[in-house]
C-alpha cells in the first residue's frame, strides 16, 4: 500500500501495468475535507498530481474510521477473490 505524493519519483502506472495481478490502485476520495491550504497550495503538484489517473477502486471516505476499514475489507477481500 502506498500514498503518493511525487509520481516523478515513482511510476505507479508502469509499475501496476507490469504487475497488474498483483498491484491494485485505491483511491481514497475525502469530499467533505476542508483544507487549510490556500489556493495556490491546492495547485501544487504535490496535490494534484493523482487528479487524472485511473483507479481500479475508489473510496469514498465519507464516514467513520470504522466505515472506511469496512470498505477498503471488502475491496481486499474482492481482491483476494478475483
Amino acid at each position: 500500500m502506498c500514498s503518493l505524493g511525487f509520481l516523478s519519483c515513482f511510476d505507479i502506472y508502469k509499475f501496476s501495468e507490469k504487475f497488474s495481478s498483483i498491484v491494485k490502485k485505491i483511491y481514497i476520495n475525502r469530499p467533505n475535507f476542508e483544507t487549510m491550504l490556500s489556493g495556490s497550495e491546492q495547485k501544487h503538484i504535490t496535490e494534484t498530481a493523482l487528479d487524472n489517473y485511473t483507479f481500479d477502486y475508489v473510496v469514498q471516505n465519507t464516514g467513520t474510521l470504522e466505515e472506511l476499514k469496512t470498505a477498503l475489507s471488502r475491496i481486499h477481500w474482492r481482491i483476494k477473490h478475483e
